[in-house]
Order: structure tokens, then sequence, then C-alpha cells
């Protein structure tokens, strides 16, 4: 299974990574970047490790939904997965994961999808129709905006900031219940006791500071002025 989740994931074409306004996790979902075209078994196992994992880390929000972006930026009709493919896919989300969709939005969709799209229709009920949104043209990033802090999401979905790129290993090395930019507890404790001490810092130095501004004289011990400890050399 691991060796199958590297081969299936090294192009970054689908993971997740951040969350919308409400801790909800976002898979994407890149059409473009399929590198497996015939692997249908591989294919499928990949679309549900990816799902349990979006589901992991929208529950640390108390979540049990989660939100996909489709970006089709780069997609060709050679890139579209067999009908058989199609139709096991829509099987898995609409059959096994019910009601675990809470909206998909579709991203830079180019001409040559209105053929496919026309295709897959049929086969999406119509329920799960409702959640979809597509984003394009000036529309887009205010679509995006009311669901989403722009500094988070990728360029994509109209984001704002240039994230780091995408690195399959370090994603599937992590934990289910994290995405791609989530910290582990070791490195957000570390980050904590970092943002403490820079803290107790600065105000040690603001404290030292206080104190050389006094100017003592033979009746005040120099080390203890209007009631303020200096401690002398702890800095």
């Amino acid at each position: 299974m691991r060796s199958v989740l590297e081969v299936e994931n090294a192009t970054g074409k689908i993971y997740a990574r951040g969350y919308d306004l409400e801790g909800r996790a976002v898979l994407y979902f890149r059409p473009g970047m399929e590198n497996t075209r015939g692997q249908e078994l591989h294919n499928m196992r990949h679309l549900v490790y990816n799902l349990e994992r979006g589901i992991a880390c929208s529950k640390k929000s108390g979540h049990e939904k989660l939100i996909i972006i489709m970006d089709y930026k780069g997609f060709k009709l050679r890139n579209a997965p067999s009908m058989s493919t199609t139709q096991h896919t829509l099987t898995i989300l609409q059959d096994h994961y019910p009601e675990r969709l809470y909206r998909a939005y579709i991203c830079n969709p180019p001409l040559v999808f209105r053929t496919f799209w026309s295709i897959m229709r049929a086969f999406i009920d119509p329920h799960t129709k409702e959640k979809i949104v597509f984003c394009h043209g000036d529309s887009a990033i205010q679509t995006l905006a009311t669901s989403f802090d722009l500094e988070t999401t990728e360029q994509c979905a109209c984001g704002t900031k240039d994230l780091r790129e995408f690195v399959s290993k370090e994603y599937l090395a992590m934990p289910m219940h994290l995405s791609f930019d989530d910290l582990p507890e070791t490195q957000q404790q570390q980050q904590q006791q970092q943002q403490q001490h820079e803290t107790q810092l600065v105000k040690g130095l603001k404290l030292s500071s206080d104190c050389r501004q006094e100017e003592p004289n033979d009746d005040v011990d120099p080390v203890m002025i209007r009631g303020k400890s200096c401690l002398v050399g702890s800095f």
C-alpha cells in the first residue's frame, strides 16, 4: 500500500491542504497531474486515502465534512479518466462517503472541460450537483473569499500568497490528521516555547532599559530602583 501511495501521490494530483473559515479540511484535486492512467484500483486506493485524511483533519474542528477544490489548469482530454474510473470514483464518493462533501469548487475549467462534464454530470446525484460551484473570471475571487482566507489557499483558488510547493514525501510521512501545511505537535510546541522565550526576552530588555534611565543616589541601592529589581548579569 505504501508503495502504491508513493507512486500515485508523486505528482500531487490529490492532497489535503488548509481549511475553510470554519475549519473544514480542503482536498486539492489536479486532474491535469494524472500520472497513472489505467491503474484504476491504485487510483481508488489513493482517493480513499486522501478522503480519510481530509475527514480526519476536519474532525479536529468538530466537522464531519470536507471541501474539494478541483484545479483544471493544464487539463486536456487525454488527462480525462476512463468511463470506468469516473463511475468508480463517483460510486466511492456517493455510496461510501455520503454526506461527507460540504462543497466542491471547480476552478479554471477550460473549454475542453465542457465535453468531459457533459458526460460526467449524468452520473452525479442531484443533491451532489447542488454542492458544485464553478469558479472562473472576476466573480471567482468574491465566491471563494466568502469561505476562505485567501492568504491560505493556493493560487488556483485565488490565493494571494505564494505558498510553498507541495512535497509528496513530506505529506505521506505526516500523521493522518494533519494537512500539508499543518505542523506536527512537536514543532508547534517548539514554536510556542520560542515565542514564550522571545516574549520574556523583550520584557527583560524593557525592564533593564527602565532601570538604566533612573539615576541612583547615595541613599538608594543601585540594584533596587522604585521597587524594581534589576538583576545584574541576568541577560
